[in-house]
C-alpha cells in the first residue's frame, strides 16, 4: 500500500511536468523509481540538478511549487523531495521566492514545513492569520511542543512549565480561527488533553506537595500523559 501511495506521488508530478522540455531528466527519474531502478534514477535526477540550479528563478520557482503543491497532498516525505534536490533547487529557491514576494504566504509556509523554519512559520501566521496552511501548522507544532513537554508524565516535565504558559495561551488563540470543523476538532481534542497536563503540573508544583501521582489521585486532577517508558538493565 505504502509503495503504491509513493508510485502515486511520482505519477502526479509526471502528469503535470509532462512536455515540459526543461524536465527530461527529472521525468526520467520519476518514471524509474517507479520501475524500481533507483540508481539509474539517481543518476538523471543528478543530471536533471546540474541543468535545472542556475535556470531563471521563475522557471525554478513554477518546478517548486508543482513539486510542493504535489507534497503537500501525499505523504510526509514524499520520494520525489530527494536531499540533493531540496538542497540544491528547492530550498534556494524558496529563501529567494520569500525575498522578493513577501506578500506571498506559501514560500514561508514551505519553508516552515518542509525545512522547520520557526521564524517562516512566525512570519506567516503573524502576516497572513487568516490562511489556513500556516495556521494549522503553527498549531500542530506547537501541540507537538506541549507534547513533548509532558510525555514523561507522571516521571517528569521536560522544561520549565512557567515558560509553556504562553503557548497555551497562543494555542487557545489560534485554535479558534481554524475554519474546517473536523480539522479544528481534532487539533482541540490533543490541546485539550496536554493543556490539562501542563496546568495540572503547574498547580501541583505550586501546592508544594511532594507526590505528583498522590496529588493527582487526591485532587482528581490527570497527571498522567499514558506514554510508557521502559528501562533496561544491561
Amino acid at each position: 500500500m505504502f509503495a503504491k501511495e509513493q508510485d502515486s506521488d511520482f505519477e502526479k508530478v509526471i502528469s503535470l511536468l509532462e512536455g515540459d522540455g526543461d524536465m527530461l531528466y527529472f521525468l526520467s527519474y520519476c518514471r524509474k523509481r517507479i520501475d524500481g531502478l533507483r540508481k539509474e534514477a539517481l543518476s538523471d535526477l543528478d543530471k536533471f540538478i546540474d541543468s535545472f540550479a542556475n535556470r531563471d528563478f521563475e522557471r525554478r520557482r513554477r518546478f517548486t511549487k508543482i513539486i510542493l503543491d504535489s507534497a503537500d497532498s501525499s505523504c510526509d516525505s514524499p520520494r520525489t523531495m530527494s536531499h540533493n534536490l531540496n538542497e540544491r533547487i528547492i530550498k534556494p529557491t524558496l529563501d529567494e521566492w520569500a525575498k522578493t514576494e513577501r506578500a506571498n504566504f506559501l514560500p514561508f509556509y514551505w519553508k516552515a514545513k518542509y525545512f522547520h523554519d520557526h521564524e517562516a512559520l512566525e512570519y506567516a501566521v503573524k502576516t497572513f492569520p487568516n490562511e489556513q496552511k500556516p495556521l494549522v501548522l503553527s498549531i500542530e507544532r506547537d501541540i507537538w511542543y506541549l507534547y513533548y513537554a509532558t510525555h514523561h508524565l507522571p516521571e517528569g516535565y521536560i522544561g520549565y512549565v512557567d515558560e509553556d504558559l504562553p503557548i497555551v495561551e497562543e494555542v487557545e488563540k489560534r485554535i479558534v480561527r481554524v475554519e474546517d470543523e473536523k480539522t479544528r476538532d481534532e487539533l482541540n481534542a490533543d490541546f485539550q488533553f496536554y493543556k490539562e497536563l501542563v496546568l495540572n503540573y503547574r498547580e501541583w508544583r505550586m501546592s508544594g506537595e511532594p507526590n505528583l501521582e498522590e496529588w493527582g489521585r487526591k485532587n482528581g486532577k490527570n497527571v498522567d500523559s499514558g506514554v510508557r517508558a521502559y528501562y533496561y538493565r544491561r
